[in-house]
């Protein structure tokens, strides 16, 4: 990401707890839409965690069940990620059931390019 392309700042303290894998390895990102509604909601700024990248399948399984962020159309789309094995695919499923018209999916080598990283945390100001 270039510096011109922030919207705006916000202090994150370089912690642990916050930041587990190191801050080099994280992204805030700004929710807009509602396809993961109630969760994260449009506005709130997500945490995505790129140590989280998959490698290989057995990390996908990991994932299994979590919120990660997926690549879609030159952005970032946050979804759970649902593993079917059996399928060798991967399903970003949004929370918010009337948006399904915006789920992906993934299979083979799209697996490796378009997983991003886990949302570890997020941030509202509800």
């Amino acid at each position: 990401m270039n510096e011109s392309d922030a919207e705006s700042w916000a202090v994150i303290y370089k912690d642990k707890k916050w930041l587990p894998h190191g801050a080099e390895n994280y992204r805030g990102i700004s929710v807009r839409g509602k396809s993961i509604y109630p969760i994260p909601d449009n506005s709130d700024i997500a945490a995505i965690d790129h140590s989280a990248q998959p490698t290989d399948l057995e990390h996908v399984q990991r994932l299994n069940g979590k919120i990660a962020a997926f690549r879609v159309n030159g952005g970032v789309t946050i979804k759970w990620l649902k593993y079917m094995e059996k399928k060798g695919m991967v399903l970003g499923v949004p929370e918010n059931r009337e948006e399904l018209d915006y789920m992906v999916a993934l299979q083979g080598e799209e697996i490796n390019q378009g997983l991003v990283g886990q949302v570890r945390w997020w941030w509202s100001k509800r």
